[in-house]
């Protein structure tokens, strides 16, 4: 852990900013905004080679935990009351996000099960993100 510190500092750093600015652009969140910031910070600064193993951990493993534990503290009566209601919104966007998957899968040359893999990883994604907001509202 002791060689991730300056890039986990880095990826604290911007994720407070995210936040910040997820609360006066609540339509747009917090998350989005990270991912802004990580590709700006990542194409325009030229950051020091130390920071590089806390942010690739950050960008893998953090953010595989934050989402599982997320997904785990979604109440089972906020997932309920958002039920049938949510299916107009959540089946078509599901349906979107493993087509596009398998679509630039397939444009960059990807295997069909690494396809299937990450579009069922990102439906999967979007599901928790969308109920987390439900569970916000």
């Amino acid at each position: 852990m002791k060689n991730k510190g300056f890039g986990l500092a880095i990826a604290f750093v911007l994720a407070l900013c995210a936040m910040f600015l997820g609360t006066f652009f609540p339509i747009i969140g917090s998350s989005v905004f990270a991912l802004i910031l990580g590709i700006v910070l990542n194409e325009l600064v030229d950051l020091p080679e130390n920071s590089r193993p806390g942010l690739n951990w950050s960008g893998k493993k953090l953010l595989q935990y934050s989402i599982i534990f997320m997904g785990f503290s979604l109440p089972i009566a906020t997932v309920a009351s958002t039920g049938l209601s949510s299916l107009k919104i959540s089946l078509p966007t599901i349906t979107v996000a493993f087509l596009a998957a398998m679509i630039f899968g397939k444009v960059f040359h990807l295997k069909s099960h690494l396809r299937t893999l990450i579009g069922i990883w990102n439906s999967y994604l979007w599901w928790i993100c969308y109920r987390s907001s439900c569970a916000d509202h």
